[in-house]
């Protein structure tokens, strides 16, 4: 069985679309490959995503992660919401699908 390499990529170049001073939870740093896969259109960027689903991604962006995960990529964002909650979103970083939503719990 063939498993799908996940790779981990902060996103520095993304967050700097966002204007927030985002802290990134990763150890593996790859702007250059993040800057080009947005340039060539392969994902969007993490502020076309935040303007298409305004409503459900309001908030602070506190972390943002994207994985490569069974041959495509996830973006994995931390957003603290105006009623204080921090949730965890896993968007489609092709097409900006919401896949999924997590509501932590500190």
């Amino acid at each position: 069985m063939k498993y799908a390499m996940k790779r981990t990529l902060a996103v520095t170049a993304l967050l700097a679309t966002t204007g927030s001073g985002t802290a990134l939870a990763s150890d593996d740093v790859d702007q250059a490959t993040a800057r080009k896969m947005v340039e060539s259109g392969e994902i969007m960027s993490v502020e076309a995503i935040r303007e298409a689903q305004a409503e459900r991604l309001a908030g602070d962006l506190l972390e943002l992660e994207l994985e490569e995960k069974h041959g495509g990529y996830v973006y994995e964002l931390e957003i603290k919401g105006s009623d204080g909650h921090v949730r965890e979103f896993y968007v489609d970083a092709s097409n900006g699908e919401i896949i999924k939503e997590e509501r932590e719990d500190h």
